[in-house]
């Protein structure tokens, strides 16, 4: 079991930036050049190259022999992106990590600001930012709001936000080294299991200001169609779980963020040719008084009696169901009690 204390008493103040890096050779240099302009100057920046096909790593050389803090790294073979993480986590020497993707940059007040507000709340152990996309223009997009209904408050029980999707940037995050793993073998859910974990354990600081700048192309690891099964799994877990999460927490929005969860199950496995499993995880009535949920919740009930080229078409006409047949099927995560003072599950 973790002990949240092992989190929360060092004084060094030294921030540890890991940086995955595959294929991004020509964002690679504006994202290095957003740490070499942070206001906060204690960082050492760890590029760790997983095997890219470009002229990442020679870049990475560049930037490394022109300042003592940045090291460029090659992992032994492709490791794919959480692994690549937990291995800057293993070898970073600052007792807080960040993580930024070789795609994004950050505002040069970003690592100060969350710094500064971890120093206030010696009891937290992360903090995360807004971000704001950047448009393949390299202009802003003005509506890129990926927060929606999450809190805006500074300290969050962000766990019942998380129960139907991550909304949290990894580039926007800033934590105290031993408090997450990512998931190894993992390639698009690492980060809300990664949240979801950090959750159960303690709340989180957050500052409501874009300090990042996150990019979405065709090249993002997320944006793969086999994932799907990455999410039925943490699904899965989630519905199974959360109702000894839940402990002393309000009823809303617990019930209807756990209600969005399983109808977005239900979706994964429709998309997948899964129809029995879909009607499974419907079953039981839906928990929440949220009434735009609760008519969601009866129309998919209805369309799951509809054959299953009907329902695939009406419920996920979007997904490439072949491309999901084809892929492997994901261990499910696993989380571990819930440690938070004042959150008991029992």
């Amino acid at each position: 079991m973790t002990s949240l204390a092992m989190y929360t008493s060092s004084s060094v103040s030294m921030v540890s930036i890991v940086v995955p890096s595959y294929g991004h050779e020509q964002f690679l240099r504006a994202c290095v050049e957003s740490v070499l302009a942070q206001t906060f100057q204690d960082w050492e920046l760890l590029i760790l190259d997983d095997r890219s096909p470009d002229r990442s790593k020679a870049l990475a050389d560049q930037f490394a022999n022109r300042d003592a803090r940045i090291k460029s790294l090659s992992n032994p073979q492709n490791l794919g992106t959480y692994s690549t993480e937990n291995r800057g986590i293993d070898l970073a020497q600052g007792d807080r990590i960040a993580i930024l993707n070789s795609d994004d940059v950050w505002h040069p007040e970003k690592l100060a600001r969350q710094v500064e507000v971890l120093g206030r709340h010696r009891d937290a152990v992360a903090c995360y930012c807004l971000g704001e996309l950047i448009l393949a223009d390299g202009r802003i997009d003005p509506d890129s709001d990926q927060h929606l209904d999450y809190p805006r408050g500074e300290k969050q029980d962000l766990l019942p936000h998380l129960l139907d999707a991550n909304r949290t940037l990894a580039s926007g995050l800033v934590f105290r080294k031993g408090a997450i793993r990512f998931e190894d073998g993992y390639s698009a859910c690492g980060d809300w299991v990664a949240m979801v974990r950090l959750s159960l354990i303690a709340e989180i600081l957050f500052i409501n200001e874009p300090l990042v700048g996150w990019r979405q192309h065709g090249a993002n690891t997320f944006q793969g169609l086999k994932h799907i099964r990455e999410q039925i799994g943490v699904r899965r877990v989630i519905e199974r779980e959360c109702g000894v999460w839940q402990g002393s927490r309000p009823d809303e929005p617990w019930n209807r963020k756990r209600d969005l969860n399983v109808l977005a199950l239900a979706a994964d496995m429709v998309a997948i040719g899964e129809m029995a499993e879909a009607r499974q995880a419907m079953q039981r009535d839906s928990v929440t008084k949220d009434p735009f949920v609760l008519a969601t919740w009866k129309r998919r009930r209805m369309l799951l009696r509809l054959p299953y080229a009907l329902a695939r078409w009406r419920i996920c006409p979007a997904h490439h169901w072949r491309d999901y047949l084809a892929s492997a099927a994901k261990p499910e995560p696993t989380f571990g009690p819930a440690e938070r003072p004042g959150i008991s599950p029992s």
